[in-house]
């Protein structure tokens, strides 16, 4: 849930995510990472 409170903090301030992309960084676990990219309007 982490992500989804920054994105919206960020989109609050005026900025726009433009794409999401989760990325599995570790083979040996469940765990994955978000790659993001926002830019201001």
């Amino acid at each position: 849930m982490t992500f989804a409170r920054d994105a919206k903090i960020l989109t609050e301030a005026g900025y726009r995510l433009n794409w999401v992309q989760p990325v599995d960084q570790f083979r040996w676990s469940a765990h994955i990472e978000l790659a993001a990219s926002f830019t201001l309007d």
